[in-house]
């Protein structure tokens, strides 16, 4: 079992208690039914793409002054994903509510610094519109609430979460665990590549592959200018570099992958 923590942000009145509320209650009831009187605040447990996920979802305090900043932050560095709601009878909640919540969450979990995604957060988000049911009141386009999406790299979904008109409620949740899963599978992809890129700064330096395994990594945790260093992995790259040294490669040819 893993676990989901989500953080729905957003601005007053955009229906982010009524998702929790549905979806809390629609897996209580097996025909996906929901009454309005249906408590929120306990985790879910949830199939999603066959593993079971259990949901801690954070509905976001109702008010917004600067006093709550600092608790507001906090709570943002306990979650592990954002999702973003607004609603597509507001234009102002999409914008420039959402560009305020995001940067809520930029300062909360920082930013990547690297690319295509210099700037964004480093927090899996998943952007949602909601009263997809009130066709007659929408104001906001879905290819608006795309474009929205698109610029920050994040899935995009509209619901209904009436009891009588149920849609993307469950998906859009459920979308928050598999951006969870592909940023934790980057994330270890990211460590690896720093302690790989440790190991050959350290061993281009040191210009020498009879170093015993202690000295590496006392000298590698030196130089760390970055996250910490598994041992495990560390272990496992040293002997794999000495294995491809005896088998005649040269120390100049690990610099070269730098």
């Amino acid at each position: 079992m893993s676990f989901c923590k989500v953080a729905l942000l957003g601005g007053r009145g955009v229906g982010k208690t009524t998702l929790i509320q549905v979806y809390n209650c629609a897996h209580c009831d097996t025909h996906g039914h929901w009454e309005p009187s249906c408590p929120i605040g306990e985790d879910v447990v949830s199939y999603v793409d066959n593993n079971m996920v259990t949901f801690d979802i954070l509905d976001a305090p109702k008010w917004d002054r600067s006093i709550v900043y600092i608790d507001m932050d906090k709570r943002i560095r306990e979650r592990q994903v954002a999702m973003l709601v607004f609603s597509l009878t507001s234009e102002s909640s999409l914008d420039p509510q959402l560009r305020n919540e995001l940067r809520k969450v930029c300062r909360a979990k920082g930013t990547w610094r690297c690319g295509g995604a210099d700037g964004l957060p480093r927090m899996p988000i998943v952007v949602c519109g909601t009263k997809a049911d009130l066709e007659e009141e929408r104001v906001v386009s879905r290819e608006a609430g795309e474009a929205f999406a698109k610029r920050i790299r994040a899935p995009y979904f509209e619901t209904s979460a009436t009891a009588k008109n149920l849609v993307n409620v469950e998906e859009a949740f459920h979308q928050c665990a598999r951006e969870l899963a592909k940023y934790e599978y980057l994330e270890k992809a990211e460590r690896e590549e720093a302690v790989r890129r440790r190991i050959v700064f350290v061993w281009c330096a040191l210009r020498s592959t009879a170093l015993p395994l202690e000295i590496v990594t006392h000298v590698v945790a030196l130089v760390d200018w970055g996250g910490g260093i598994e041992m495990d992995l560390l272990e496992a790259m040293y002997h794999t570099m000495v294995a491809s040294n005896e088998s005649s490669e040269s120390s100049e040819s690990w610099c070269a992958v730098q």
